[in-house]
Order: structure tokens, then sequence, then C-alpha cells
């Protein structure tokens, strides 16, 4: 499913199961999806990836904009006005910067725009749609381990 951090048999493997005991599989299955919301909303992280996405943002004019709790890896294109009446402005590269740089996980978490748009003006309180690739390019490793250990927990929890 997406958005599943981890696997039915990722947590089948580290609870040892034989191939042929399944009687917790639909267990399982149902537990990943929960474990995966809370592992991220408590992060406000997002470690799927999400190929081709369009989010949107309010932007107050101060010249950064946090992309939280999205984690962007790459812009196809940035968008301000576009609530349904205004008239739309796709922005260049060359007026924004992603943040952090270099991103040490391969994804940003911010942007800063050049400031001659940015500050109070014509660019404030407006609507941004920032078009790209979301997420992490494949869910970390610690964070996988974190939600099947999760699980885990739970089914133990049930099985007592």
């Amino acid at each position: 499913m997406a958005g599943d951090l981890c696997t039915r048999d990722q947590v089948r493997r580290f609870l040892v199961k034989a191939s042929s005991d399944t009687a917790q599989n639909d267990l399982i299955d149902e537990l990943i999806p929960r474990a995966s919301r809370m592992i991220a909303g408590h992060c406000e992280r997002e470690f799927t990836p999400t190929a081709d996405a369009t989010r949107l943002f309010y932007y107050d004019g101060s010249g950064f904009l946090s992309l939280d709790p999205y984690d962007l890896r790459t812009v196809t294109s940035i968008t301000f006005d576009v609530e349904p009446g205004e008239s739309q402005t796709v922005i260049t590269p060359a007026e924004y910067r992603l943040r952090p740089l270099p991103a040490p996980d391969g994804v940003f978490q911010s942007i800063r725009f050049q400031v001659s748009r940015a500050p109070g003006g014509p660019w404030s309180d407006r609507t941004i749609a920032i078009r790209g690739a979301w997420g992490f390019e494949t869910v970390p490793e610690d964070v996988q381990d974190a939600a099947i250990k999760t699980v885990a927990v739970w089914l133990r929890r049930d099985a007592a």
C-alpha cells in the first residue's frame, strides 16, 4: 500500500514466523498503515516516494517557505496565485533556492525566494502550488526498522 513504511514479509521475518503460520497476516496488513502514519506524523516527514504531485502552501511574503510536513525531491514548477480567479505566476529556478543545501537526505524541507519577490508587497499572503517529486526516494532503513518493530510490539500486545 502507498505510504507504508514496511511490508508484511519484513514484519514476518522479524518475528521469525514460519511460512505456514499465516494467522496474523490480516492483522499485520491492518497495523502497517497505522504504524506508518504514526511514525510519519510524529517525525513530520514524508518517508515514502510520490513521483509527481502538486502540493498547496500559503506564503506570507517573508522570503521563506517551510514545506513541513512534506519532503521535496525535485521541482517541476512553482506557481503563485492558484486560487480561482487569480492571475497565476510561474516562477523560474533563478527566483528561488531549495534548502538545505546540500540535502543530506536527498530531500528539501524549505524554499528561499528571491528577496525582491519575497518581503511584503504583491507576493505576500498568496497561495503557492508546488509540483514535483515528493518524499524520500526509498524509505530509510532506520525508519523501516522502526515501523517493523512498532508492528511487532503491537502484535505481541494483541497476542497477550
